[in-house]
């Protein structure tokens, strides 16, 4: 994990509810069921709960598809 002190939010992001900040960081692996990644280029939105997958990481699967609110990655 990442602690909030050790976070730069030099980022700035347009969102839906308008500009928000993130601190970029590198995720040593990223893993998901089977699938792992190495150095993951990602950012730690400010006042965000949640996570989100971004082409930083969908670029490195085949493919993937979102149909009736399920997410399928595709890899080899």
């Amino acid at each position: 994990g990442f602690g909030r002190s050790d976070l730069v939010f030099s980022l700035r992001t347009s969102t839906a509810n308008g500009v928000a900040r993130a601190a970029p960081v590198r995720l040593r692996e990223l893993r998901l069921g089977q699938f792992s990644a190495d150095e993951v280029p990602a950012a730690v939105a400010e006042n965000l709960g949640v996570s989100l997958l971004g082409q930083s990481f969908l670029t490195r699967l085949d493919s993937y598809e979102m149909r009736d609110g399920v997410l399928t990655l595709n890899y080899w």
